[in-house]
This record gives structure tokens, C-alpha cells and sequence, in this order.
């Protein structure tokens, strides 16, 4: 159940905002929509609502807002083709930018209610058997000074504990009064280079604040978005092969693993997908908004537009091919799972 919960946020929610925003644009500019409907395939539920029907279909794998168009026949003011370049161009943008605005909105939330960590330079643990222990070192300590450099945070305190090989002094508050210690650190091989440590960890706190949390949403976005962008150029140039997609199948097993993680990793999840969602849906291709673009801004060069048998043949070809895409996709999870 956790898992099948964890996925309707990730992509469902996706699917529905994307499809909501080309809904809301439609209508503010005044284009009928006979239809909203998220997935494809079978309808399980709908309803109807003024002019339009909301459906629930089987497939998690897109949805569509079924506008009034010439390319299904339609006439009048409502269609979409009668509306203004630009205003085409916004009802076609609105899908994407919402799954932006959801992944910026998931990852804010992440930072908001996560916090901003702070390592501080109080012991939280002492582990047994350890330097630090046998050094007579206690949870609770406070250490202010490591082998004569000045403590006041935890980063400060563990790069002097990896940077001071040998044997050394530690000056540490205890109930309030001010302890020297001897301690002999242990030695590791950490990239290829040898450092000390005491085993010890130390007390992390977190701050909550907006400010903080629109910097960490502004820099992670940033940073998931750059991922894909970067992930869609190694599978262009063929970097990465074909077999490295995931389908709904894929997306359903990565949000059941990470619902056992913590609820932040899923909101993460969600947020990639979303962004995910956009850069794809803003790709230049049949039956996707970009082409859809693509067509609208090429239809300025043609004094007549570009023929209506075209676009709706270059459409459908696209979407067969989408179709064989979630079909692969598909198989491709079902192998890897048995893998």
C-alpha cells in the first residue's frame, strides 16, 4: 500500500498538474475542452462537469486535455487553432511549467521542513573501544580547542582530528568546567590519502527558516534539472544506451523502495520525475508539447498554416511511436526485475 501511495504522488500527481495547467491556460483564452483525462487506455471513472468529461484511464503513462480543434473536426471561436500564436503557445507551455513549479514546490518543502543542518562541536556518541574513549572523552562534551586549534563547530572539529596526525591534546567543557585530554588518534586510507580519527559523532541541529528553504530549492532544483538535461544529451549522442529507460514499471519500484527510506526521499523522487516530465514533454517531437510548439511557430511561415491532414498525421505517427516507447520501456522493467 505504502508503495502503490508513494508512486500516485510521484507520477500520478505529475501526470495531473501537467495536464491541469494545460487545462487552466485553455480555458482562461477561451477554448472549449470536451475532455480532461489523465492516463490512457480504458476509462475506469469519470464524470462530467459543464462542457467537459474528467476521466480516469487504466495506463499510467500521460493523459491529455482534449481540446476543441480543427484537426478533430471542430469550427468555431473555441478551437484552439482560432486562438491567437502566443496564446497557443502559453496553453501549450502551461503543462511543463506546472511540473516544474510541482518539483520546485517538493523540493521547498524538502528544505522547509528538513531544516538546515548544523554540525556543531558538542559530542553526541563516543563509540566504545575507540580513541576518544580510551582517551576517558564523553557523550556531551563540548570540545573547544584539538591540539592547540581553536574548536567552535563541527566541521572545524573533525578536519583538525583528520589533519593532526599522532598523539593529541583535546580541551573540552564538561558541567561546566574545562578538561585537557590525551588522545591518540587511529589512521585510515580515505581517497587515497591517510587520515586520523578518534570515533566520535557529534550533535547536528537544524534551523528552519523560508529563506533557507527557497536557497536549498533554488540550488537543488538547479541541480536535478542539469542532471537531466545532461542525462538527455549522454542518451542522444549515445553515451547511454536505450536499455538504461524506466517506464511507469520502473518509477513504481523506485517509489516503493525509497517509501522505506523517509518521506523526503520520496518528495525527491517526485521532484525529479516532474522535472523529468517537463524537459520531455518540451522536446521538439510529434504528440509532444514541443512539437506541438514546433508546429505553431512554423505555422508563421506558411500564409495559408501548414496543412491540418499534416500536423494530425505527424501526430499520430508520433504517439504509435510513444506507444512502442512504453511498451519497450515495459519489457525493459520486467527483465531488469527479474535480473
Amino acid at each position: 500500500m505504502i508503495g502503490l501511495l508513494s508512486f500516485m504522488l510521484v507520477i500520478g500527481l505529475g501526470l495531473l498538474v501537467h495536464e491541469f495547467g494545460h487545462f487552466l491556460a485553455a480555458k482562461k483564452f477561451g477554448v472549449a475542452v470536451p475532455e480532461f483525462s489523465i492516463g490512457m487506455g480504458p476509462a475506469l471513472w469519470k464524470f462530467k462537469k459543464e462542457e467537459t468529461d474528467y476521466v480516469l484511464r487504466l495506463l499510467p503513462i500521460g493523459g491529455f486535455v482534449a481540446m476543441a480543434s480543427i484537426l478533430e473536426g471542430d469550427s468555431h471561436d473555441g478551437c484552439f487553432e482560432a486562438k491567437p500564436r502566443w496564446a497557443r503557445a502559453i496553453i501549450l507551455l502551461a503543462g511543463p511549467v506546472m511540473n516544474f513549479a510541482l518539483a520546485f514546490l517538493f523540493i521547498l518543502s524538502i528544505g522547509l521542513f528538513q531544516g538546515q543542518p548544523t554540525i556543531t562541536n558538542e559530542l553526541s556518541r563516543v563509540i566504545p573501544g575507540e580513541a576518544a574513549s580510551v582517551a576517558g572523552l564523553e557523550s556531551g562534551d563540548l570540545i573547544i580547542s584539538y591540539e592547540g586549534m581553536p574548536i567552535t563547530n563541527g566541521e572545524e572539529l573533525i578536519a583538525a582530528i583528520h589533519q593532526t596526525p599522532g598523539v593529541a591534546t583535546v580541551e573540552l567543557i564538561r558541567d561546566g568546567e574545562v578538561l585537557q585530554k590525551t588522545i591518540t588518534p587511529s589512521s585510515r586510507i580515505h581517497n587515497g590519502q591517510q587520515i586520523s580519527q578518534v570515533g566520535v559523532e557529534v550533535v547536528t541541529t537544524y534551523n528552519f527558516s523560508l529563506g533557507y528553504a527557497f536557497e536549498f530549492g533554488i540550488g537543488r532544483f538547479t541541480q536535478v534539472f542539469n542532471s537531466l538535461v545532461d542525462s538527455l544529451r549522454s542518451l542522444a549522442t549515445g553515451e547511454v544506451g536505450v536499455s538504461q529507460l524506466s517506464g511507469p514499471l520502473g518509477v513504481y519500484q523506485m517509489a516503493s523502495m525509497v517509501a522505506h527510506h523517509s518521506i523526503y526521499a520520496v518528495l525527491l523522487l517526485a521532484a525529479v520525475i516532474n522535472v523529468n516530465l517537463g524537459i520531455f514533454n518540451l522536446l521538439p517531437l510529434p504528440a509532444l508539447d514541443g512539437g506541438r510548439l514546433l508546429f505553431v511557430a512554423a505555422g508563421a511561415f506558411f500564409k495559408k498554416g501548414i496543412p491540418v491532414k499534416v500536423e494530425s498525421a505527424v501526430h499520430m505517427v508520433g504517439f504509435f511511436l510513444f506507444m512502442g516507447l512504453f511498451v519497450f520501456t515495459f519489457i525493459n522493467d520486467l527483465w531488469r526485475m527479474r535480473g
